[in-house]
């Protein structure tokens, strides 16, 4: 008896069985790949390519693919999603050619709600929070870093003398980050938080070891610093903030609220770009979500502006 037939389903239950056993990924992450990585996957066998598997893809795939999600109206959204769950899955299965296709995405004019208002963002920062929730929502929120960023950090990456931090991204790519107003205030508080972890641990055995994150927890004589795969023990610590002040939000949330508040106030995209540690503004763009709002306002400013050179032209033709 020969074996069974192998199909692109057979790739992605492969990919969902490693990430359930390897990564430990949340539950609804895991749902998330299962279901894009099953949609995708049959888009590139019913229309670009019948019987394809992941090792065989390739970049004229993935252009034809996005083609015929452009020409049929799909929600960038939506593509995005696509795209990111064949990436991850050609990848386990050792083709890196999805991975490493550049892409310009079309800019969404549909409204985004991955973002919180100025009130919301304001209630947030005046609730009462734990130094860690306080940190963590402060260097997202009024900083734009991601919340693996935040893990990263190490009490050395604090430079006071500069007022900066310096920032471990994507790629470990380095970068420093100015300090907000309020940084230097919501850091000292955190380290005295910090100190007395140390002191209650040392108190149990002298020589506990102390972690070089700045983000730790402690448990008796043992300190450990967060995960920096799974990172849910931090998550557990700021989602009980969106059932305290009634609203929903993310660590990604607050990084993109952070984003478009910057380009709200009429920050250049190029310094957006460099804060947030991307590679391109075409990132940028997506973060900040340039809205029918943003568009109509500028349509106003042009109206304006048009309207004073008419003026200039009548008074000149005057003189």
């Amino acid at each position: 008896m020969g074996r069974p037939r192998q199909t692109f389903s057979n790739d992605v239950h492969k990919f969902i069985d490693h990430i359930k056993v390897e990564e430990d990924y949340a539950a609804r992450t895991i749902r998330y790949y299962r279901e894009e990585g099953a949609c995708v996957f049959s888009l590139l066998n019913k229309q670009i390519r019948p019987g394809i598997r992941a090792k065989d893809v390739t970049k004229e795939d993935v252009y034809q693919l996005l083609q015929y999600m452009r020409t049929n109206n799909y929600a960038v959204r939506t593509m995005r999603g696509y795209i990111t769950a064949l990436r991850k899955i050609c990848l386990y299965h050792s083709n890196p050619i999805p991975q490493s296709t550049r892409i310009r995405w079309p800019q969404d004019m549909r409204p985004s709600v991955d973002w919180i208002t100025q009130d919301q963002a304001q209630r947030l920062i005046d609730y009462p929070k734990t130094p860690l929730q306080e940190l963590a929502v402060h260097l997202e929120l009024c900083m734009g870093l991601r919340r693996i960023e935040v893990a990263r950090l190490r009490t050395i990456d604090i430079d006071y003398r500069r007022r900066a931090l310096t920032v471990t991204g994507k790629s470990s790519k380095i970068r420093l980050v100015p300090f907000h107003p309020d940084t230097e205030r919501i850091l000292s508080r955190f380290i005295d938080y910090r100190n007395a972890l140390i002191l209650v641990a040392r108190s149990k055995d002298p020589k506990a070891a102390v972690p070089d994150e700045l983000v730790i927890w402690g448990k008796g004589r043992q300190l450990s610093a967060y995960s920096q795969e799974k990172l849910s023990g931090f998550d557990k610590q700021i989602k009980p903030l969106t059932k305290e002040v009634g609203f929903d939000f993310s660590n990604h949330t607050l990084r993109r609220t952070f984003g478009r508040t910057m380009y709200r106030c009429n920050v250049p995209l190029a310094t957006i770009a460099k804060l947030l540690g991307h590679e391109s503004t075409d990132v940028t763009l997506a973060y900040i979500g340039v809205d029918l709002d943003d568009m109509g306002s500028a349509m106003a400013q042009f109206v304006l502006r048009a309207t004073d050179v008419e003026k200039m032209v009548e008074e000149n033709r005057c003189l």
